[in-house]
Formats: structure tokens, sequence, C-alpha cells
């Protein structure tokens, strides 16, 4: 099972990455029809800067989760530094325990924030701003996958450990 997870995650982190690579394009793509329109047409488009700006939404979203799994974000290690690999191991547990829970805290709340916004559209795209604002619920599922795989893989590092001490007696 463990191994399932695995393979699943690494799915869904790929196909994170791969939309959020989408979303850049798309944001670079639509800043420069802005830059464009308004330096040789002296008429920009309308739908540019907003488009911009929600493709950086979703690119920032999912970015944030593919980060968080392969170690991108920074980190502060001035307490971990100074611990024994065990507590080291305790620490980084803890730590993913918490980001979690703040995550399906995130994740029920982006869906709160959705379901409030169905109705609502977009001033210049008029598109449903519920497509926007569902980008905080994927990247709380995202997180939490991360977050779970995290601890799968410290929990096995400690039965290794165990395993081995009990060899070693």
């Amino acid at each position: 099972m463990r191994e399932k997870f695995r393979r699943f995650k690494d799915l869904v982190m790929r196909l994170y990455s791969g939309v959020a690579a989408l979303a850049l394009l798309v944001l670079v793509f639509s800043a420069f029809a802005q830059v464009v329109g308004r330096y040789l047409l002296n008429a920009s488009p309308s739908w540019s800067e907003e488009l911009a700006r929600y493709a950086f939404i979703w690119c920032s979203a999912l970015g944030a989760a593919v980060a968080l799994d392969c170690g991108g974000h920074a980190v502060i290690t001035v307490l971990s530094d100074h611990l024994k690999p065990k507590s080291r191991n305790a620490l980084h547990f803890v730590m993913t325990l918490i980001v979690l829970v703040i995550s399906a805290v995130l994740c029920v709340q982006g869906l709160v924030l959705a379901a409030a916004t169905v109705k609502m559209t977009s001033p210049a795209m008029k598109i449903p701003m519920v497509y926007i604002n569902i980008s905080i619920t994927f990247c709380s599922i995202g997180l939490m996958i991360s977050s779970l795989n995290t601890l799968l893989e410290l929990t096995d590092q400690k039965k290794n450990a165990e395993e081995k001490g009990a060899i070693n007696l």
C-alpha cells in the first residue's frame, strides 16, 4: 500500500507541475499581450491583466504543493541542526503533522469560499469566480497528499531503525 500511495503522490505532483507550467505560460502570454497592446497599439486588451492574475494564482497554488513535495520551501534549521537524529526525525514528524492539519482546515475553508462564489463572475472575462477560488482547495489537497506521504516515510524509517536495532542486539 505504501508504494501505491507514493506512486499516486508522484502522479498528482506531475499533474500539478504540468498545470502550473501551463499557467505560467498563460501568465507570460497575457502579460506580453498587455505590454504589446499598451505600448504598440495604445489600447491594452481588457482581459489580459485579469487572465495574468488568475494564472498567477493557479501557478502559485499548485507550485506550493509541488515545492512542499520536493523540499523547495525555505527552511530555518537553527533548531534541527542542534538535535540528535532521533529528535530531528520527531521534530520533522510533528512539523509535517502541523502542515497536514492546517492543510485540512485550508481545504475546508477553500470549499466554503468556492461555494460562496459560485454565482460571482470576474469583471473583465466574465468567468465564474469559483474556478479561481477552487485553487485554494487544490493547493491544500496537494499539500495533504505530500504531507501524508512524508509521514508514511518517516514511520517506515522509524520501523526500519527499530528492526535494525533489534537485530544488532
